[in-house]
C-alpha cells in the first residue's frame, strides 16, 4: 500500500511540490525547489534541479505515489516550444531519479486535472479546499510572493489525486 504522495509542478529551474499523507488524505508539508545554476547550461541545470528534489524526498520515497505535471503544447499558444520541452525534461529527469522498486511514477497533463479553469480562479479553489494546518503549512513557508503559484498548483495536483478538488 502507498503511504506518501509526492506532486510536482515544474518549472525549468525550479518545482513546486507537495507532500500528502495517502492514508489521512492531508498535506504533510509543500515545498518550492530551486537550483542556483543559471540556465547557460540547462543540461547542468536540470541535473542540479533535480539532485536537489531528491536530497528532499529521500526519507519519502518508500512506497510512494510520485505524480508530475507533464506539459503540453497546445495550437496557437504563445508558449515556446523550448520551454515546453524544458519542462518536460524536468518531469522526466524527475521519474527517473525517484523512481524505486516500491513506488509508482505518473504524470498527468494540465487539462487533465484543471480543466481549463483559468488560473487565478483555480488557484483560489485549492487554496479554498485546504484545512487550516494545511493553510499554515503553505502561509509559513519562506519563498517569494510571486512563487507560490508553483507550490499551490503542486497542492492542486496532490488534491486532485486525492479526490479532494472537486468542482
Amino acid at each position: 500500500m502507498q503511504k506518501n504522495l509526492i506532486t510536482f509542478d515544474c518549472g525549468l529551474s525550479y518545482v513546486g511540490a507537495a507532500l500528502f499523507d495517502m492514508e489521512t488524505s492531508k498535506m504533510l508539508n509543500c515545498y518550492y525547489i530551486d537550483t542556483t545554476i543559471d540556465n547557460r547550461d540547462e543540461a547542468e541545470q536540470t541535473a542540479d534541479l533535480v539532485r536537489r528534489i531528491y536530497d528532499v524526498f529521500l526519507p519519502y520515497l518508500e512506497n510512494a505515489k510520485i505524480v508530475v505535471e507533464y506539459p503540453e503544447q497546445y495550437e496557437m499558444t504563445p508558449v515556446p516550444r523550448s520551454s515546453v520541452q524544458g519542462l518536460a525534461c524536468t518531469g522526466g529527469g524527475i521519474v527517473c531519479m525517484l523512481k524505486k522498486p516500491t513506488n509508482s511514477v505518473k504524470f498527468v497533463l494540465p487539462k487533465t486535472w484543471k480543466k481549463q479553469v483559468p488560473k487565478d480562479i483555480m488557484l483560489t479553489r485549492i487554496e479554498s479546499k485546504l484545512n487550516d494546518d494545511e493553510k499554515n503549512l503553505l502561509d509559513n513557508q519562506k519563498f517569494a510572493k510571486y512563487k507560490r503559484h508553483n507550490v499551490v498548483d503542486a497542492i492542486g495536483l496532490g488534491l486532485y489525486v486525492l479526490d479532494r478538488l472537486g468542482r
